[in-house]
């Protein structure tokens, strides 16, 4: 009869044991369980697709006594550019310095022989 009972025994504690394992199984269960919905419920992040304003650094005004053939503000500048992008003759050079001035590449300043 001591076999039986030590047997007994040894089958309560590994029945404790697979108890305890399965609860520690559980709890990893729920912690993965919940960094995945952590995961799938955050927003995704959308791509910025306009921007509604961005200052230029060469729009600031320059001081009027230096430069009296400078245009006052953008659309002056603008307006003169559409005026010689009209013109067929005009320079490829030039047609790329204005094109580079409305891509933001080239400054006012660079554009200067536009203006005198």
């Amino acid at each position: 009869m001591g076999k039986s009972e030590s047997e007994q025994d040894n089958l309560k504690k590994s029945e404790a044991e697979k108890d305890s394992l399965i609860k520690t199984l559980q709890e990893d269960v729920e912690i993965l369980t919940k960094a995945v919905k952590h995961v799938l419920e955050t927003p995704v992040r959308k791509a910025v697709t306009s921007i509604s304003f961005i200052p230029r650094a060469d729009a600031a005004p320059a001081p009027a006594a230096e430069e009296k053939k400078a245009p006052q503000n953008l659309s002056d500048v603008r307006a003169r550019l559409n005026q010689l992008t009209q013109d067929p003759k005009l320079a490829k050079s030039d047609r790329e310095l204005i094109t580079a001035w409305y891509e933001r590449r080239a400054s006012l300043d660079q554009l200067a022989k536009f203006f005198e």
